[in-house]
């Protein structure tokens, strides 16, 4: 994830539901890895935000939550799952939240 910001860069933040699965559809066809991307909560309790600071619309945004303790998230070919921040994974980097730079790293 630091390798985002080397290249001064942020994890991935999907403007709605359409980008995110068009990443998905890539991952389905390419790779099939699991990526992290700009999606965490916080300590303070205030939810899922995007790293640019906009919180997780859960209407557009279905987030498998199934462990509370985890505080990271990635995008699979399935959809969006909370892991372990430590957990190894490759990562998704895009330019700026308005930038389309979203391809898998």
């Amino acid at each position: 994830m630091e390798l985002c910001a080397q290249h001064q860069l942020i994890l991935a933040v999907f403007k709605d539901k359409a980008e995110m699965e068009r990443v998905q559809e890539h991952i389905k066809t390419h790779s099939n890895h699991n990526y992290w991307i700009g999606l965490s909560r916080n300590d303070t309790g205030l939810g899922w935000h995007w790293v640019d600071g906009t919180p997780l619309n859960s209407i557009s945004f279905s987030l498998d939550r199934s462990d509370s303790s985890q505080e990271c998230s990635m995008i699979t070919s399935y959809g969006l799952k909370t892991s372990k921040c430590a957990t190894e994974n490759k990562w998704i980097c895009q330019k700026s939240r308005t930038g389309s730079d979203t391809g898998p790293s």
